[in-house]
């Protein structure tokens, strides 16, 4: 099971502060207080994404998706990756697409995957082909209800499944009822075990749908243990089994 997590959240130019514990949270947020759409600058989003690269960097093999060689249609959908590697996406109403939906965009080429989901069902599943470490992802527009009167929960993000699994807030720089349309922000998370699926749904009571969009994603696969420390392992599994 893993142990409480370490957070560091980005927003406005904070500076980040890491908590000890045994997962680690990025989080940037860039809230579209302005008119231009799609939002062209995000400061805080990509400190976020630097961030999470600078920390993931030596712990193993990053690999980067393609979204954009994948055609537009509906998920679920397998996503490559450079390297080969590959994930199957699944989503409520989920699709990859070309061109912005309802304030949703790509922010690496045109092509994101976008989903509706409601607290019925998981908004977005990426299923991966082999154990991974760590995962990061741009979103784009979730929990804008600026103005609506309404601040629902925090769409949740977890890792992995079954006991093991780990659950945490998507944002937590604002409440959802200070988001404007087309805002875009960076989650990142380094588990201190292997996983092999991250799950984003709205919890129960969130009422409603949200259209997002999910873009540059990247995900680490774990460098092999040493084969001198793997020596050991096995030496002293040897003496307990006499």
């Amino acid at each position: 099971m893993m142990r409480p997590l370490a957070l560091i959240a980005v927003l406005g130019g904070s500076i980040p502060v890491v908590c000890a514990g045994a997962a680690t949270v990025f989080r940037g947020l860039d809230n579209n207080t302005g008119s231009a759409f799609p939002l062209l600058a995000t400061p805080n989003s990509n400190q976020a994404r630097t961030d999470f690269l600078s920390a993931v960097a030596g712990l193993g093999t990053q690999y980067y998706s393609d979204i954009e060689s994948n055609a537009n249609g509906v998920l679920p959908a397998t996503i490559n990756f450079t390297g080969g590697q590959t994930a199957q996406a699944t989503g409520a109403r989920g699709q990859i697409r070309s061109s912005p939906q309802a304030r949703a965009f790509g922010t690496h080429g045109s092509r994101f995957i976008y989903t509706e989901g409601d607290e019925a069902a998981d908004l977005f599943v990426l299923k991966f082909n082999q154990p991974i470490r760590a995962v990061g992802f741009t979103w784009t527009d979730a929990l804008d209800y600026f103005g609506s009167g309404n601040n629902p929960p925090s769409i949740t993000v977890t890792i992995g499944s079954g006991p093991g699994a780990v659950t945490v807030d998507l944002v937590t720089a604002l409440p959802s009822a200070s988001i404007r349309d087309g805002s875009v922000g960076y989650f990142g998370i380094i588990g201190d075990v292997a996983f092999d699926q991250i799950t984003v749904a709205r919890p129960l009571g969130a009422g409603g749908t949200d259209g997002v969009g999910f873009d540059d994603i990247t995900f680490l696969i774990p460098a092999p243990a040493p084969l001198a420390v793997l020596g050991l392992g096995l030496l002293a599994a040897g003496r307990r089994r006499r």
